[in-house]
């Protein structure tokens, strides 16, 4: 028997249809929502997408990996509680690595923030830059990931806070 199709048993007056095939019970030939389903689908892949203009072309945002030069730092927990000093332009990789889930929270994204849409190495947090002078603080909060299990662990978070201090 094919997948899909459920047997009906005819071996009872009551007119029920066990023992045979769905096929068979609608004289082996398809129903009309089989036939509109078919052309419906037809009909759709014959038109072209808006029909009088060409489909958009998408340019899809291709993330550059980052690699620090010598002018970029690392940044890591090593850091956490000291002051960096930069000047508009230069960037750093924060780096705190992987034993904790980290959420970054910049006071002042105008003076340093996340550079988008680059790749960086694993147990990084982001590559970040300067734009302007001024002064803005750098927090990110580490939970373990037993948080996220169930029951969830009683491990205490990690802080990391960083003054940076653009030129």
């Amino acid at each position: 028997m094919k997948a899909g199709y459920r047997r009906y048993d005819t071996s009872k007056s009551t007119g029920s249809m066990v023992g045979r095939t769905l096929g068979q019970s609608l004289g082996g030939k398809r129903g009309p929502g089989v036939f509109w389903l078919i052309a419906a689908v037809a009909l759709a892949m014959a038109l072209p997408a808006g029909c009088d203009r060409p489909p958009p072309t998408a340019v899809p945002a291709t993330p550059t990996p980052a690699m620090p030069t010598d002018s970029e730092r690392t940044i890591t927990l090593a850091d956490d509680s000291r002051t960096v000093v930069l000047r508009a332009g230069e960037r750093f990789l924060l780096k705190l690595g992987e034993e904790y889930d980290w959420m970054v929270v910049l006071e002042d994204p105008a003076i340093v923030s996340r550079v988008a849409n680059v790749l960086t190495v694993r147990g990084s947090q982001g590559l970040y830059e300067a734009h302007k002078p001024g002064r803005t603080t750098l927090v990110a909060t580490g939970d373990p990931p037993c948080r996220k299990a169930q029951p969830p662990c009683g491990a205490p978070s990690r802080g990391f806070r960083l003054e940076v201090v653009v030129q």
